[in-house]
């Protein structure tokens, strides 16, 4: 198995001799070439491709070339990719294993174990609501508090916090690190990264926001047809489950009293939304109740 590569066999050739040569920008685009590559090999062993991880592996890509048993030197930008991907494969197991952990202590609910074991904010944001949804309240309170005093209160347009959410939801779809298969908590997760918007559109502009890749391919990979689905649905748009959301609000808001120029607003959000997606007979009673009560 090699890692993916933006370049022809011959232009990875050329940027070799050169990179032998001395040619730093060279050996930079024929390492770049391959971030791609490196991005869907993490995605499909089940890691969150972050700029972070796919750098280290790029770098252990790098140093593999360079080594004077078999670098640049043998002239063969193909071979070198071929050869490398044992070295980026062994630096991607070892943050598997630390995922797996991570996961581990999420679901015992050892939320200050966690903490300590998990520097990177995103990857700690992901892992708290894990905790969180197998049942950990204290988890959201960290949350509050890594929102506020991490990196991430930075994250205006939240496309860390959206990036985070969605390997939460592959996680859950296919069972991931030892997590339990749950597509309830899943569709929970995808609504939080694409609020309700087509999945692919988001993913396009995490990955300019990010400077990451995400291959959906490679994030389909081993789930069942069940999990696809739902995944499918997400990556195309999910008008009715935004439908659903509101409805749930509003009904929530009269539950609770809420002062009526809020419920009102929700409403008209709810209107909006209903008017724009077929609904089913059941769906449809419920909004127009929910519209027309007092």
């Amino acid at each position: 198995m090699r890692l993916a590569c933006t370049l022809s066999v011959a232009e990875q050739d050329t940027l070799a001799r050169r990179a032998a040569e001395g040619d730093a920008d060279a050996e930079r685009t024929w390492l770049e070439a391959h971030r791609g590559g490196v991005s869907s090999v993490a995605t499909r062993m089940g890691l969150d491709p972050t700029r972070e991880l796919v750098n280290e592996a790029l770098d252990a890509l790098r140093r593999h070339a360079r080594d004077p048993e078999h670098g640049f030197d043998v002239r063969r930008g193909y071979v070198l990719g071929l050869w490398g991907f044992g070295h980026v494969r062994r630096l991607l197991e070892a943050k598997l294993a630390h995922d797996a952990r991570c996961a581990e202590v999420a679901r015992a609910g050892e939320l200050d174990a966690l903490v300590a074991l998990e520097p990177a904010s995103r990857a700690l944001y992901r892992w708290l609501h894990v905790a969180l949804d197998l049942g950990h309240d204290d988890a959201d309170d960290l949350l509050g508090d890594l929102e506020e005093q991490s990196d991430l209160r930075f994250d205006d347009a939240g496309s860390e916090r959206r990036a985070a959410h969605w390997r939460v939801a592959l996680d859950f779809l296919g069972g991931r690190h030892g997590l339990p298969r749950d597509l309830a908590h899943a569709g929970h997760h995808l609504d939080e990264a694409f609020s309700f918007r087509p999945g692919h559109e988001v993913l396009a502009e995490l990955e300019v926001a990010n400077l990451e890749h995400h291959d959906v391919d490679a994030a389909r990979a081993g789930l069942d047809e069940e999990a696809l689905r739902l995944l499918d649905d997400a990556l195309a748009g999910a008008p009715v489950r935004l439908v659903s959301y509101l409805l749930e609000r509003v009904e929530r808001l009269l539950e609770l009293s809420a002062p009526q120029v809020v419920v009102d607003g929700e409403r008209a959000r709810l209107a909006e939304a209903a008017a724009e997606v077929a609904l089913d007979a059941e769906l449809a009673a419920r909004v127009a109740a929910c519209l027309t009560k007092p």
